[in-house]
C-alpha cells in the first residue's frame, strides 16, 4: 500500500523510483542541486506536493512573485531545473 505510506526522509529513491520511473530517470540524470536530494525530503506523503517556496523562500524580487504566482512557469520541472553555468 504505497500510497497509504509516509516516508521517512532516508527511504531510497529507488523505492519511488520502482513506480516513478520517468521522474526517477530525470532526476538522477540533473546537473542541479536537486538531484542530490532524496525524494521523500520533498515529498513525505505519497502524492504530496510542497511548494518551491517551503524551502527557497522568495528568491526573486517581490514583483516577479506577484507577476508568477507558479514558480514552475519559468522553472518548468522541480526535477530537473535549469541551472546556470560558471564560469
Amino acid at each position: 500500500m504505497p500510497k497509504a505510506i509516509s516516508y521517512s526522509k532516508d527511504v531510497g529513491a529507488r523505492t519511488c523510483g520502482a513506480c516513478h520511473d520517468t521522474v526517477y530517470d530525470t532526476w538522477t540524470k540533473t546537473p542541479s542541486r536537486h538531484g542530490k536530494v532524496n525524494c521523500a525530503m520533498c515529498h513525505s506523503k505519497h502524492g504530496f506536493i510542497p511548494k518551491c517556496t517551503d524551502c527557497h523562500g522568495l528568491p526573486h524580487s517581490k514583483f516577479l512573485h506577484e507577476r508568477f504566482l507558479n514558480c514552475l512557469i519559468c522553472h518548468q520541472d522541480a526535477h530537473n531545473p535549469p541551472v546556470r553555468q560558471r564560469q
